[in-house]
């Protein structure tokens, strides 16, 4: 249900690789609050955290899934810039 109207939720959704890349327009056409995969094209996957070996304070992540780890993705952050999302939201 729409909070304003408590009718039906409007949705302008835009098919995956309809957009190579949000417009103005489009941006302003999502939902509030946008799905993830359906509206914004993301995908979720499981990362792990490790400590760095040069640097107490810093934090690596790397992804589960090897394709990825072959792309090289990986994040290097400090640890107080880490938040629990499910704790903090």
């Amino acid at each position: 249900m729409n909070e304003d109207t408590n009718g039906p939720i409007q949705s302008n959704r835009i098919a995956q690789g309809e957009q190579d890349s949000m417009t103005r327009d489009c941006w302003e056409v999502l939902p509030s609050d946008p799905d993830d995969e359906t509206d914004l094209g993301y995908s979720l996957s499981e990362w792990e955290a490790f400590d760095t070996l040069d640097d107490s304070t810093q934090v690596m992540f790397l992804p589960s899934d090897e394709e990825l780890l072959k792309d090289s993705a990986f994040v290097v952050a400090e640890e107080r810039d880490i938040v629990s999302l499910e704790n903090n939201c």
